[in-house]
């Protein structure tokens, strides 16, 4: 957020800016460069914009970096993403590839990334990313994630379990969780085995396949920001997609397996999309939504559809209340756009460093590959 001044003093905010009283210039300090509208010369409006930058740097990057490797040697064998690298007929992964991926990934050098070898045509999702720095808000380094369950561990069985289910259920609708006989079996077995960490204490309808996050397990299984249609300006956006056809199933046999831990693009079937257009229903509808749509797209939807109803932002950016302008640029619907992508942004780091350079948790087929 930028600088924002009070309308009695010319100061800027503490409250917007994080500056202390001895962080700020006097609002007519003289110097050199031409007189700006707001009494304040360029030169000196530079110096306070690096201050400013300066403190905000130090106060949101206090404290430490977030994580180290949580993998040993059997993890670095069996548990850890190799997608698309060379794989031998099992399925693992070659030593060397993984050699070579592991020692670029000590550093930003591209010609190192360049290096890396790939089984097949499909290539690696930007691990080069995991060495990117936040310009905004704390690095992403210090982003905290909790450390994923290992190879064996039972939360970690437990997991694959739901996942297993999922794919079954995945063209049941949510609204028939709680009258369907294979939801149920879904429910009771996922209610019995050590390890799991969800829910199961309101039967199938509330719990299934739902997380144990504080409002998660109320009201419908979908968000009513998936399901509600939001004005984007002018324009309004019906919240529903084309769902992809029923039935299609992948990674069946053991070659497309195979093929697809290798990078083999010529695997990677495209779902059939239905000509029909419905708002989201079932677990098929839902991965498709993440699949298909960009990562703002939703946090975005949900941000308009708030603006369009009348919620307030609850953006407060100089501290005393503007008696002749309204929000705009700073508090408006602009800045609250903005800030909601920032956040998806910083989030997406944080997410891609621990992803490569902390847990490099193995994808669920692999995990099926162990076990099957």
């Amino acid at each position: 957020m930028t600088d924002q001044r009070d309308v009695d003093g010319g100061e800027p905010s503490e409250k917007a800016s994080g500056s202390s009283p001895d962080d700020r210039d006097e609002n007519n300090e003289s110097g050199s460069g031409e007189e700006s509208g707001d009494g304040e010369n360029d030169a000196n409006r530079l110096q306070r914009a690096l201050r400013l930058r300066e403190r905000a740097a130090r106060d949101t990057l206090e404290g430490d970096i977030d994580g180290t490797e949580t993998f040993g040697e059997f993890e670095r064998r069996h548990g850890t993403f190799t997608k698309a690298l060379p794989h031998n007929e099992f399925g693992e992964v070659d030593r060397d590839a993984y050699d070579v991926l592991d020692a670029a990934l000590e550093g930003s050098n591209v010609a190192e990334y360049n290096e890396i070898p790939l089984g097949r045509e499909r290539k690696l999702a930007n691990p080069i990313a995991a060495r990117a720095f936040n310009l905004q808000g704390p690095d992403s380094h210090q982003e905290p994630m909790p450390a994923p369950p290992a190879v064996g561990d039972a939360v970690g069985a437990a997991e694959m379990v739901e996942l297993y289910w999922r794919a079954l259920l995945r063209d049941v609708p949510f609204a028939e969780y709680g009258s369907s006989s294979d939801a149920q079996a879904a429910y009771d077995e996922l209610s019995s085995p050590d390890g799991y960490e969800g829910p199961t204490e309101q039967g199938p309808q509330l719990d299934l396949f739902r997380s144990p996050y504080t409002g998660v397990r109320e009201g419908p299984h979908v968000s009513q920001f998936l399901l509600q249609d939001a004005s984007y300006g002018s324009m309004r956006i019906t919240n529903e997609q084309r769902p992809q056809e029923a039935g299609v199933e992948f990674m069946t046999s053991f070659d497309d397996w195979l093929a697809v831990r290798r990078g083999d693009a010529s695997v990677v079937r495209t779902e059939p999309f239905s000509d029909e257009r419905r708002r989201i229903t079932n677990g098929r509808d839902l991965l498709t939504h993440t699949h298909r749509n960009i990562p703002t797209q939703s946090a975005l939807t949900a941000a308009y559809y708030m603006i369009g109803n009348g919620v307030p932002s609850g953006v407060d950016v100089v501290g005393t209340p503007l008696q002749t302008q309204n929000n705009f640029v700073e508090g408006g619907p602009p800045a609250v756009a903005a800030l909601v992508a920032g956040v998806v942004d910083n989030a997406k780091h944080g997410t891609w460093y621990h992803k490569w350079l902390v847990h490099r948790r193995a994808r669920p087929e692999k995990y099926g590959g162990l076990v099957a």
